[in-house]
């Protein structure tokens, strides 16, 4: 378990915990890809007309979806598939 308050992660946002029970000689590969969260079209609404009697589009936000999509889609061409890159070499 890592100790995330220890003052040698300030200033990080991310921490990368990887392990195993067997271990050899390879590369690991670890891509970031460019999507949105699934929490982005949970959070979307589409259809607003009902909200007064829905509790679950209560708690959405109108076009949210189409908002994050469209200016997801002006900084991210199709097709870029990939922002981020690690390559480990590890050796036995």
């Amino acid at each position: 378990l890592v100790e995330l308050s220890s003052p040698s992660y300030s200033g990080y946002t991310h921490v990368l915990s990887i392990s195993t029970k067997k271990l050899k000689a390879t590369e690991l590969n670890i891509k970031v890809l460019d999507q949105l969260p699934d929490w982005i079209s949970a959070s979307s609404s589409v259809n607003d007309e009902d909200i007064k009697s829905n509790s679950d589009e209560q708690k959405k936000t109108f076009g949210l979806s189409y908002l994050v999509n469209g200016a997801f889609n002006a900084f991210n061409p199709e097709g870029a598939g990939i922002i981020g890159e690690i390559k480990i070499k590890i050796e036995k």
